[in-house]
């Protein structure tokens, strides 16, 4: 909480791009702007020590979104936290086609960024393919009950998504914890969720 905005976020990327020991940075509320993010995203193309990064509540939107998305498969990210921003629908689909090629993410919060249906429809479809993460967090993002949560499959020779649909690929595959509170499930959501878990060998927390 410093106050570093575009131009200090700007100064910092530059400097990841030659440091080769920082493992972890932290930088919630720092008015980065997508400017900022956009900076720090493609520092990551050359920093490969990093390890943790949070840059939530920065005023990021799609295109700030988008830019940390797109470095995704060359990031040694294992820690990305980009909470309380507003990357939205366009952001959520950015970092399902991230995910699909990446092995080194093992944790994804997401929480309170308008993802709303559109980005969670997306990453329920980069998440099939993506075998490294282990914890995703997607709580408080209007995804509903209708819709799914991101989490679950669509039905086949269907174009709609549901939460009667579960993935088994989701709940089934590598994910160790789910966070999905304060998006509006509705019963047909949690008995989906209950369905979900019986054959779950995985997860170990579900939120």
């Amino acid at each position: 909480m410093n106050g570093i905005g575009e131009e200090g976020g700007q100064a910092l990327a530059k400097a990841l791009e030659e440091n080769s020991k920082l493992q972890k940075l932290q930088m919630p509320f720092n008015q980065l702007g997508d400017a900022g993010g956009k900076a720090l995203a493609c520092a990551l193309k050359s920093n490969k020590s990093l390890l943790v990064l949070e840059v939530s509540s920065n005023g990021l939107g799609a295109d700030g979104g988008q830019a940390f998305a797109e470095v995704m498969e060359c990031s040694a990210l294992q820690t990305l936290d980009m909470s309380d921003n507003q990357l939205g629908g366009v952001g959520g689909k950015a970092f399902a086609e991230g995910l699909e090629g990446n092995v080194t993410l093992q944790k994804l919060v997401l929480a309170n960024n308008q993802l709303g249906v559109a980005g969670a429809q997306a990453l329920a479809n980069g998440l099939k393919t993506n075998k490294a993460l282990l914890e995703l967090r997607v709580d408080s993002n209007s995804i509903g009950a209708e819709e799914g949560a991101g989490l679950w499959r669509r039905t086949p020779h269907s174009r709609s998504w549901s939460w009667k649909t579960t993935s088994s690929e989701m709940l089934g595959g590598s994910l160790l914890e789910l966070y999905v509170n304060s998006n509006g499930i509705g019963a047909e959501g949690g008995q989906a969720l209950a369905n979900a878990l019986k054959p779950s060998k995985c997860l170990l927390e579900l939120s």
